[in-house]
Formats: structure tokens, sequence, C-alpha cells
């Protein structure tokens, strides 16, 4: 490639000059909004907290005398959830503000951090306040219009395949009612179920199959790895949102009722979950902009591979060894309480040796089951370089045994051409 085609392919995927300087300045002005409404809006946040715990003061064993702690507490949760957002999307555009791609990330992020309105209602304080609700949808606004662009451009920056221009188009239509037509005749939510509920099904999975035709089709090997970032990060978000709801329902089974209806629970242990569960919810979605943070920053600084391997191997490993402990204990204690009598901690122990005994055979055998079925091309390389090292050992012919490292650095690596010096 010619230094004339390199400076055109820099010039094409970099801004420079004026737009540069333009998408700084405005990046710069929406950053600083974002952090004088925060500040505006945390003492309005904290009065709004305190409100709610007065009417369930009643109860001061779960709650305390005055409650400050509950609401330092959940205050102190969204300004790490937000503070963590700003953070790395302000980190991003100090390091890659010239990239398009990595800019709109960046800007994203700081958005989604403040103005979600799900996650981090923070702001939403101010509703109250003259203009509160317009400042208040503005940012909603900008969070979702952003956030579902954002899957059809990542990671190289164009929409791929070219119907997602259209899908696009129409998210940023819906989230015009959805923010600025709350409580009129134009909310989205007031829409005919038979309408709403089949739409946004749709629109969420022009999501994953963007991404999906995306990663099959046009992403390059760099590409990928940054895909492969952010579709672990969602994906342990999901998994773990799943397992809090599934704690959080059992522990209070109103709190379904409260997450719907956006106010605050009606009894002081309610609050404690409810907060309890938005905090933990939080804290899990921090995966993302770290995720997206590798993936821009530094996306080799990690094996994205070996991470989702180990997370496969021992998650099923853990999930495994759970089902082997607890219903090895249920059936030693009945049959132990059948021939003594009387209940015995020795079902406990026989169990825990079980486990002991079964943890790196059953480890071995996961790990190649998962390596075989997700990662076959690294494991048909692992067992080709175990054959040529036993047969290194073996072999005492170097005419043979250099044939045969020929033979694997093809097989492994698949090279244009290969060749060995040996030195006499």
């Amino acid at each position: 490639m010619t230094s004339s085609t390199v400076s055109n392919a820099h010039s094409e995927t970099h801004l420079r000059g004026w737009k540069l300087a333009a998408a700084r300045t405005g990046w710069l002005v929406f950053f600083a909004a974002a952090v004088v409404t925060l500040l505006v809006a945390l003492p309005q946040r904290w009065s709004e907290l305190t409100e709610q715990f007065s009417a369930v003061r009643a109860d001061p064993a779960v709650l305390g005398e005055s409650g400050t702690a509950l609401v330092a507490f959940a205050v102190a949760s969204e300004l790490i959830f937000i503070g963590v957002y700003l953070g790395v999307g302000l980190l991003i555009f100090l390091r890659r503000s010239d990239d398009p791609m990595a800019l709109f990330t960046s800007l994203m992020l700081v958005a989604f951090g403040i103005g979600n309105q799900t996650i981090t209602p923070t702001i939403g304080a101010l509703r109250p306040q003259p203009g509160g609700t317009f400042i208040f949808a503005t940012f909603g606004f900008a969070a979702w219009a952003t956030f579902s662009t954002f899957w059809f451009l990542f990671p190289s920056g164009h929409f791929v395949p070219r119907w997602t221009r259209l899908a696009a188009l129409v998210w940023l239509l819906l989230c015009i009612p959805w923010n600025y037509g709350v409580g009129t005749r134009f909310d989205i939510m007031n829409w005919p179920e038979a309408i709403f509920y089949p739409l946004i099904l749709v629109m969420w999975a022009t999501w994953p199959v963007s991404q999906v035709i995306r990663y099959r089709r046009v992403s390059t090997g760099i590409e990928r790895q940054q895909t492969k970032w952010v579709v672990y990060a969602l994906a342990m978000v999901a998994v773990g949102l799943a397992a809090f709801y599934a704690v959080g329902t059992a522990v209070d089974s109103n709190l379904p009722l409260y997450m719907m209806a956006g106010s605050g629970p009606a009894t002081a242990w309610s609050m404690v979950v409810y907060f309890g569960w938005q905090t933990a919810m939080r804290l899990l979605f921090l995966l993302v902009p770290v995720a997206f943070a590798l993936s821009i920053l530094r996306y080799g600084l990690y094996d994205i591979d070996l991470v989702i391997r180990r997370t496969l191997q021992y998650g099923v490993l853990t999930l495994l060894l759970a089902l082997v402990f607890f219903g090895a204990v249920t059936l030693l204690t009945s049959l132990l309480a059948a021939v003594t009598g009387q209940q015995s901690a020795l079902a406990l122990v026989i169990a825990t040796l079980l486990i002991a005994a079964l943890f790196n055979p059953l480890r071995r055998r996961i790990q190649n089951g998962i390596d075989r079925r997700f990662f076959r091309r690294k494991y048909d390389a692992q067992q080709v370089l175990a054959r040529f090292a036993m047969t290194a050992r073996n072999e005492t012919d170097l005419d043979a045994l250099t044939s045969e490292l020929v033979r694997v650095v093809q097989e492994t690596m698949e090279p244009a051409t290969v060749s060995i010096w040996l030195r006499k």
C-alpha cells in the first residue's frame, strides 16, 4: 500500500480541521451541560428520596430513626453509576476524539449515564421545577437515540446492513414521543397493545440481527475482537439481571410492582429490597462502559476468547457441582435419617469430599467439551501441538523432525510459505 493510499484511508476514518473542532466543541458543551444538570439535580434528588422515606418511617428497626443512611446509600449508588459512565466517556474522548465512532461512543456513554431514566432517575427530580420536564426529556431522548443507533454502527461506524438506516430512523422517531410526549395524547405508552408490543419487540430484534450480520459478513479480525468484548459484557448483564430479579422477587414479591409503577415502595422492608436491587443492577451495568473502553482503547489488552472460555467453563462447572452437592446432601440426609433415625452432619462431609474429588476431572471434561464445541480451531491447534511435543520427545531423525515441524506450522498457522534454517 502506497503512502498516498494510507493517507487517504486515514482521512476517511478520522476527523480533521473544522469538523474535528466542531465535533469536540459540541461534545464538550453536552458534557458540561450533563455535569451542571447533575449538580443541580442532586439536592432535589435527596429531598425526593427523603420524602419517599417519610412515608414508611414508622418502622425505625429496619430503616433507622432518620433514614439518612438509606438515602445516602441510594444517592451514592446513582452517583457511582453516573460517574463511571461519564468518566469512561471522557477518557475515550480524550484519547480518541478524532475517531468518529469513538467520539459517538463516548457521547452515548455520557448521555446514557445521566439520562437513561430507568437505571439512574437522578435528574428526574428536576421535573417539578420550571423547565425541569423539558431538561429530563431532552437527556432521555439523547440517551436512547444514541443508544439505539449505536448498535447499527459499532464497531466500524458504518450502517451494516443497509436496512439499518431505516431501523435507526424508526428508533429516532419513536424516541421523540417516548420522551417528549409523556402525559400527553402522543404518549407512546398509551398506544394500543396490539401495536406497541409487536413494534417494540421487532425493533429490539434489529440490534442483535444487525450485529450478527456484520460479524459474519463484514467485520475484520480486530472488529470482531471489539464486538466480542461488548457482547460478552451485555451477556453478563443479561444473566445478572435475571438472577437479581429472581432473588429480589423471592425476597419481596412486590418488587415487580414497584419497578413498573416507578414510585417508592410502601413499606420499610420493600424500600430496602428495592434500593438494594437498584444498586445491584447499577453495579452490574458498569460492565458495559468497561467493555467499551477495552474495546475501543485497548482491545488487545486481554484475550477475550480466553475470558469467554473461562466464564463458560467455570459457570457450567459451578452449576453442575452445586447440583451434585445439593443432590448428594439431600439423598444422604434422607438415607442416614432412615438408617440412624436422626439427622447427622456426615451427609455434609461426604458431599463436600465428593465435590473435591469431582472438581478436576469434571473441569477437564467441561473444558474439552467447550473447546470442541465453541473454539474448534484453537482446540484442534492445541491437539496438533500436543502430538508434535510427543513426537519431538521420541524422534531421533532430524530430517523427520523438521518435516513434522513444517507440517505442524502449516496446519496450525496456515502461512503462505514455511522454511527452516538450521545452524551448523
